[in-house]
């Protein structure tokens, strides 16, 4: 827990260093999809339930959306969600719930943290929908 409190303080003092441009809003935006894709992708490797793991890498897919999102980037989003998320996250999704018996883990039965993954999920859908809306706006007609 100490060292991804601390790999965490030193990832924002390295975005200290970086040149921070005019715009506040898309830095913040940065700041918050590069933190989350990070921290899923450590837990995506450290996890050791495969299905969460495969939920973690989905978030990850979600947190690079957005950071192409901010780079005006739409189709490499779109491509990502649709490869990843689509097709390996699903597949891999199916395997897993036809591998195991039903009901037979504990994790089948008893959410472990609702709140928490909903306030996480919605808050990275509205960034994404937030920085959707600003390239649309910044678009010239």
């Amino acid at each position: 827990m100490v060292s991804a409190l601390l790999g965490v303080v030193g990832l924002f003092l390295l975005a200290s260093l970086s040149k921070s441009s005019e715009n506040i809003e898309r830095d913040v935006l940065f700041q918050v999809f590069s933190t989350i894709g990070l921290v899923s992708a450590a837990l995506t490797i450290t996890d050791k339930k495969p299905a969460y793991a495969a939920l973690w890498f989905a978030l990850v897919t979600l947190s690079v959306c957005g950071l192409f999102f901010l780079q005006s980037a739409a189709f490499l989003a779109a491509a990502s969600v649709i490869v990843y998320a689509g097709a390996i996250i699903v597949t891999f999704m199916f395997v897993l719930m036809l591998a195991s018996q039903a009901g037979t883990a504990g994790y089948d039965r008893h959410p472990q943290h609702p709140v928490l993954v909903t306030t996480v999920a919605f808050l990275l859908l509205g960034l994404v929908l937030c920085t959707v809306h600003r390239w649309n706006i910044d678009k010239p007609d």
